[in-house]
């Protein structure tokens, strides 16, 4: 299972959207901080979708 960022906005702007106030939280990934959610997926050999989960970013993989 990996996960890839969702991102809100841009992290200058943080503070001024409002739209996922309390839901959005900033995380970091391999490209580096972000505000807004992670994508977990599971697939399986063949590459199918098994099962999905959106997290705030602050959750760990």
């Amino acid at each position: 299972m990996d996960s890839t960022p969702l991102r809100v906005c841009r992290n200058q702007w943080i503070h001024i959207r409002k739209v996922f106030k309390g839901i959005a939280q900033r995380g970091k990934c391999s490209l580096g901080w972000f505000f807004g959610f992670k994508l977990h997926l599971i697939c399986n050999e063949k590459r199918e979708l098994l099962n999905f989960m959106i997290t705030p970013g602050d959750v760990d993989d």
